[in-house]
């Protein structure tokens, strides 16, 4: 696999003195990830529907971790404990869950997708805005106290996800996540941050 047939997606949790410069709210009881770096050759477009298209948020990609709701009927190994969530008009949508694979050190690693339904909701169900990317894979490196993550996504992934999660245990993809977060670009413009620090 080769950086230019993926996309790569940094979050961080932004510092309070950017948060207080875009008048963005502190919430001690969540974590709030903000996309401030990516690398996206392909022109993955799988997020574009989380992307508030006025006010002040307007172009801010951010995702919200929370504990995962799971069905007991799953087994224990497909379990997720935290999920990245968005609020979009008013709904919230369960971006992905994050299933770890191995943890080295201070970091996590996990895997995850876009939800895979026609339509999601119980009661009151509406069109799966991320459908078309289904079989797109997340490879997913995680800071412990989750103030960072880095995505990968892999098209149609998916469907090998052992060999992906494999290749990114052993260190094959090492080379292909230095690529990607060398030629990575401002996301949004976030006043007063370093951005060349999270490179």
């Amino acid at each position: 696999m080769n950086s230019k047939a993926i996309a790569y997606f940094k979050f961080i949790v932004l510092p309070d003195e950017v948060k207080q410069s875009h008048k963005i709210e502190r919430n001690p009881k969540n974590t709030r990830l903000d996309c401030i770096l990516s690398f996206n050759p392909i022109s993955w477009k799988g997020f574009d529907f989380c992307l508030p298209q006025k006010g002040k948020t307007k172009g801010m990609l951010s995702f919200t971790v929370r504990p995962a709701n799971y069905d007991p009927k799953v087994p224990r190994i497909r379990r997720a404990k935290y999920q990245l969530q968005k609020s979009v008009k008013g709904k919230t949508y369960n971006i992905t869950s994050i299933f770890y694979e191995y943890s080295p050190g201070v970091k996590q690693l996990a895997f995850g997708n876009l939800p895979d339904k026609k339509t999601l909701g119980e009661e009151k169900k509406v069109a799966n805005p991320f459908y078309t990317f289904r079989n797109d894979l997340f490879l997913m490196i995680i800071e412990r106290d989750y103030s960072e993550l880095e995505v990968l996504i892999i098209p149609e992934g998916d469907q090998n996800q052992d060999q992906h999660l494999r290749n990114l245990i052993s260190g094959k993809y090492d080379e292909v996540l230095s690529e990607c977060r060398q030629q990575s670009k401002p996301f949004y413009n976030y006043k007063n941050l370093e951005y060349e620090r999270f490179k």
